[in-house]
């Protein structure tokens, strides 16, 4: 029996906090790159905001555990991010966990169909994780009615190769764009670039899976 699929750990974190007071847009999701990595900003319930980003192990490593520096920090490498937070106040512990990247594995344990994280992990930056935790659960329920109505065992290895075109050009896009983010000097001429064309917002957009 082919043992559950352990993918190799990366060296990045994601950490997150919810904080108040927050001075940004209530209906919209916003990224910032810094040196070497990215913040995700969201409002959620409450007039609350949800703060999310990558880090370095190494980088992590500097602050020896004290993520009020290193939020301090990454306020200091991006100044739009920084006017977010002017009067904002953190609310409840900061979170943290190893942040996984990996492809849909070629076994799968006997009578074990993985789904969503548990099949692949893309970089969160395209905010995918849901909605393909989603589109494999209908994938595995179609493949179990089929199997159910022909009484033949799951068509797991097709299930396989759906699961592997599902994720396979989103791993690529959104690992593209985070590091295009995590490099600040690059990240603003590709912002611009976005701005002043609308074919290439739809092409990236539609990369990523958001079309």
């Amino acid at each position: 029996m082919p043992r559950p699929h352990r993918p190799s750990p990366t060296t990045d974190f994601g950490i997150k906090a919810h904080f108040r007071d927050v001075t940004g847009p209530c209906d919209a999701v916003e990224l910032f790159g810094v040196a070497g990595h990215y913040v995700g900003l969201a409002p959620i319930e409450g007039g609350l905001a949800n703060v999310a980003f990558s880090v370095p192990a190494a980088r992590l490593e500097r602050f020896r555990g004290d993520l009020d520096a290193l939020w301090r920090q990454i306020l200091s490498e991006n100044s739009a991010l920084a006017a977010r937070f002017t009067a904002a106040t953190r609310v409840g512990p900061w979170l943290a966990s190893p942040l996984p990247r990996f492809a849909v594995a070629r076994r799968w344990p006997d009578r074990v169909i993985p789904l969503g994280n548990a099949a692949a992990a893309l970089e969160p930056i395209g905010g995918e994780g849901m909605g393909l935790a989603l589109r494999s659960a209908e994938l595995a329920v179609g493949s179990l009615l089929e199997s159910a109505r022909t009484n033949t065992p799951p068509p797991v290895r097709r299930l396989r190769n759906e699961f592997e075109r599902l994720w396979r050009t989103r791993r690529v896009a959104c690992r593209a764009l985070a590091r295009l983010l995590s490099a600040p000097a690059v990240a603003g001429d590709v912002v611009d670039i976005a701005r002043g064309s609308a074919w290439v917002t739809r092409a990236a957009l539609a990369l990523m899976g958001k079309s």
